[in-house]
C-alpha cells in the first residue's frame, strides 16, 4: 500500500498508460494541480517561478514592500490534455523525492507491477527533469513495455548544477544590501535552502562526470519513439518594489541575472545563461540522444512543462503511438 500520493483515471479500452514523473524534489502536483505545487522543501508556491509584471495600475494582490508578480492562474499541464482526450493517466508523488535513482526505480518498479493490466497497452513515460533519467533506466531494466518517451528539461548529459553551490555562496552578501532585520534574515535562508539542495547527493548523480550520466549520454533510444524539450530562458524570479498610491512597479532584481552579473564570463555555466539554459539543465543537454524530434522554447526550467505549444506537440505525440 503507498503511502504517497498517487493520481489514475481510466481512459479508453485502447488507451496506453500515459505515466507522468517529476522531477527531482517535487511531486504530482506539478502536473495535477500546478497551483498548490511548491518548491525548495515547501516553502515556496511554484507561481514564483511562473509570475507576470505586476500591473502597471492598480496595486498587486501581494501585500507588503516587495512582490514577484503576479501568478498565473488555471495552469495546464499535458497530463489535463491527456486525460481530456481519453487516455488513461497515472500520476505519483515519490516518497523519497530527493532520493538516489535506484531507490526511485525500485519505488517505480512497485507502481508498474501494481498497474500491470494497464501497461500491456503499453506505457507513454512523460517526463520533467530527472523523471526523464528514471524512466529511461525502467525501460533499461524493467523490461517496461514502451511505447514512447516525452523529457522535458532532463538533462540527459547532466547538469553543472553540482558545481553551482559553491557559485550561489557570495549571493547573500550580494542581496542583502536590499533587505533589512528579518527579510535579510528570510534571503538568508532561502539561499541555505538552494545551496543545501545543490549540495545533496542527488544532484551529485546528475553530473557531466558522474558514471551514470557518462553512460545515458552515450545511449540512443533503440525500437522506441522519443522527443525531448529544453528551455532557453534562465530567469527563475524578478523581485519588484511595489510603492503604494504608485501607478508603475519598480524591478529590484532578477534571479539568476543579479548572480551572473557579479561573475567573471568564465565562471557562468550555460545553464544560466539566457538562450543556453533554462537555469538547470542546458538546452544542449535536454536533447535526448535518439531523440525523433527536439524543440526549444524560450521558458525557465519549470514554466516548460505549461508551454502551450509544448503541450499541442506532446498531444500530437502520444495520438500518433495508437
Amino acid at each position: 500500500m503507498r503511502e504517497a500520493p498517487l493520481y489514475l483515471k481510466i481512459g479508453k479500452k485502447d488507451s496506453p498508460l500515459c505515466l507522468f514523473i517529476h522531477g527531482l524534489g517535487m511531486n504530482l502536483n506539478i502536473w495535477l494541480r500546478p497551483e498548490e505545487s511548491r518548491i525548495m522543501g515547501g516553502s515556496y508556491p511554484l507561481g514564483i517561478l511562473l509570475s507576470r509584471p505586476p500591473a502597471k495600475k492598480g496595486n498587486p494582490k501581494e501585500t507588503g514592500r516587495f512582490t514577484f508578480g503576479v501568478p498565473p492562474s488555471n495552469l495546464r499541464s499535458s497530463l489535463h490534455d491527456l486525460e481530456a482526450e481519453g487516455f488513461t493517466v497515472l500520476a505519483y508523488s515519490q516518497k523519497r523525492p530527493a532520493a538516489s535513482i535506484d531507490v526511485l526505480l525500485k519505488e517505480l518498479e512497485g507502481i508498474l507491477k501494481e498497474h500491470s493490466e494497464l501497461t500491456k497497452r503499453g506505457v507513454v513515460f512523460i517526463t520533467h527533469s530527472r523523471g526523464g533519467i528514471l524512466a529511461r533506466l525502467s525501460i533499461e531494466h524493467l523490461r517496461v513495455k514502451a511505447s514512447g518517451l516525452v523529457s522535458i528539461a532532463t538533462p540527459h548529459r547532466g547538469t553543472a548544477m553540482a558545481d553551482m553551490a559553491g557559485i550561489i555562496a557570495p549571493l547573500t552578501r550580494v542581496l542583502s544590501p536590499f533587505f533589512a532585520g528579518a527579510e535579510e534574515n528570510t534571503v538568508r535562508g532561502a539561499i541555505k535552502r538552494v545551496m543545501d539542495f545543490l549540495s545533496s547527493p542527488a544532484i551529485k548523480e546528475l553530473s557531466p562526470e558522474s558514471h551514470l550520466i557518462k553512460k545515458l549520454a552515450r545511449q540512443r533510444l533503440k525500437g522506441l519513439k522519443g522527443i525531448s524539450f529544453g528551455g532557453t530562458d534562465p530567469t527563475l524570479f524578478t523581485l519588484y518594489r511595489w510603492h503604494k498610491n504608485c501607478y508603475k512597479y519598480e524591478k529590484v532584481f532578477s534571479v539568476p541575472e543579479i548572480l551572473t552579473a557579479y561573475l567573471p564570463d568564465r565562471l557562468i555555466p550555460d545553464e544560466l545563461r539566457k538562450g543556453r539554459g533554462d537555469s538547470l539543465v542546458t538546452a544542449k543537454s535536454a536533447e535526448m540522444p535518439g531523440a525523433e524530434l527536439h524543440r526549444n522554447y524560450r521558458e525557465n526550467h519549470a514554466g516548460l512543462i505549461f508551454n502551450r505549444y509544448l503541450r499541442k506537440a506532446i498531444l500530437c505525440f502520444v495520438r500518433e503511438l495508437r
